[in-house]
Parts: C-alpha cells; structure tokens; sequence
C-alpha cells in the first residue's frame, strides 16, 4: 500500500514515503465508509441539553 524509496546516493538518510495506486483505492473506500457512517450518526443523534444541564448559562 506505500513505496518506500531511498535518497540519492549522496545523502541516503533521506527516504521518501508514496502511497500505490492499491493503497489510493483502499484509502477511498474506507473514508467513503467513514463519512457514510458519520453522516449516519450525526442523522440518528439524540439531541442533548447542553449547558443547561450541567446548570451553566
């Protein structure tokens, strides 16, 4: 799902990190899944008191 590649030969400290083309696909799908169930939450939340329960203005 990530390539890792190593620097130029003059300084190979340096690695550069890049998402594939496979890890791009599952990346989508699971944000798709995680704003499908977010959007589910916030529609089916119970609405709640606020600050007037806690006593506060």
């Amino acid at each position: 799902m990530i390539e890792k590649l190593r620097g130029e030969r003059q300084d190979q400290r340096l690695v550069n990190i890049t998402i594939t083309d496979e890890g791009r696909k599952i990346y989508k799908k699971v944000n798709r899944d995680i704003t499908e169930w977010e959007e589910h939450r916030q529609s089916t939340a119970v609405p709640t008191l606020g600050r007037s329960f806690l006593g506060q203005q």
